[in-house]
């Protein structure tokens, strides 16, 4: 009997197995009737262990189920959680591998632009990591001219051709590969033209944002000045264009600019042409300040010096060549240099000269390797040297 019984059942377990043991004496003693009475106790004790027991066992079973489900939750848990770093480790590797061919293109097109060949590799993989890429439909808006509401932007295009418009007036037509919106970002001045995408443009966009967290970084020595560098010579070629009598009239009094237009002019052989315009003007300039006769007397030698080269000056039509020769004649004999006739002469002379130098010279000068000299000179490009500093190169 006490082996049948858990000890865990506790006290119905004591009192069914003491009237258990009360029984079996009293029927040892015959005494029937007290055996009736403890079997009553003992049914009624056993109605309480057994009440106690599926207690328990109701009550260990929830325990277990909990349990169970306790584990089974936390596996679904663990599994998850190994799904979601799974997942995540797969769009990262996508994120990567689409990152690194964005970069791989982006790096393709830096490379085939000229302005930023000389960079160091580090820039180009910060730059090329930096920009965005963008497509835009045909006659959407790359670049709009003046104040515009749009972010700043260096856009950088890899494919397509792109339309510059000013005042809604297309003047030129641009290939990629081609970079815009570099001054806007900069100095925040207003574009001066608008770009409007003629057909689809691959490009690749750096927001302000990022232009600046650039600045920010020591390896970029020559993306960032080079664009300010590039900046300043645009403005100035613009300003330039501008000014009243084109860019001859802005910049005839750099003794630079004219140095290159000459040496320009003498692999034409033409140089001569170039020194007869500008003494004519150097005369007439003296004349409307009214300098004073020994100044003028200087002027007018200087021209006159040239005109002894009229074999290089008869460059005019053969009706003109005959009038040619007379003024050049009457300017050879000419003793008054303060006359009024000597400068209506020079006038009529330098005629030939300025169309020699505004239609010949000047056109093939602004295309050749002589006018980026001069703004080299006027504006010393940046490269890294070796240790990574910046160079001037004059």
């Amino acid at each position: 009997l006490e082996a049948g019984l858990d000890p865990r059942h506790g006290v119905a377990g004591t009192r069914v197995r003491d009237l258990h043991l009360a029984r079996a004496r009293l029927a040892k003693l015959d005494r029937w009737k007290d055996v009736t009475t403890v079997e009553a106790a003992l049914s009624k004790a056993r109605t309480v262990l057994d009440d106690q027991i599926r207690d328990r066992y109701a009550a260990g079973l929830a325990a277990e189920t909990a349990r169970i489900q306790l584990e089974r939750d936390a596996r679904r848990l663990v599994w998850d959680a190994r799904t979601a770093r799974a997942a995540a480790r797969r769009a990262d590797t996508a994120e990567i591998i689409s990152r690194q061919k964005k970069n791989a293109d982006a790096l393709a097109v830096i490379d085939a632009i000229p302005f930023f060949k000389p960079a160091t590799a580090a820039e180009k993989l910060m730059l090329a990591d930096a920009l965005a890429a963008r497509t835009y439909a045909d006659g959407e808006v790359i670049i709009q001219e003046g104040e515009c509401v749009a972010p700043a932007e260096l856009v950088v295009a890899g494919a397509g051709r792109a339309a510059v418009l000013v005042q809604n007036n297309e003047v030129a037509l641009m290939d990629a590969p081609f970079y815009v919106g570099e001054g806007r970002l900069v100095t925040g001045t207003p574009a001066s033209a608008s770009v409007v995408a003629r057909g689809a443009v691959g490009a690749f966009v750096l927001s302000r944002q990022k232009f600046r967290e650039l600045t920010q970084k020591p390896e970029m020595v020559y993306v960032v000045p080079s664009l300010t560098r590039e900046i300043e010579v645009r403005t100035f070629e613009r300003q330039a264009r501008a000014s009243k009598g084109g860019v001859w009239a802005a910049l005839r009094g750099d003794d630079r600019f004219v140095r290159h237009v000459r040496a320009h002019g003498a692999r034409m052989h033409l140089a001569v042409h170039v020194d007869f315009v500008r003494a004519c003007q150097d005369y007439r300039a003296r004349r409307s300040e009214g300098a004073d006769a020994p100044a003028l007397a200087a002027a007018h030698r200087a021209a006159a010096k040239l005109v002894e080269s009229s074999d290089h000056l008869l460059c005019a039509n053969p009706r003109e060549k005959h009038r040619m020769l007379q003024l050049l004649e009457a300017v050879r004999t000419d003793k008054s240099p303060t006359g009024e006739s000597v400068g209506r002469r020079l006038a009529e002379l330098a005629k030939d000269s300025e169309r020699v130098v505004f239609d010949t010279i000047l056109p093939s000068f602004r295309k050749g390797p002589g006018y980026r000299a001069y703004l080299d000179e006027l504006f010393p490009p940046i490269k890294p040297d070796g240790d990574g500093d910046l160079a001037a190169i004059s």
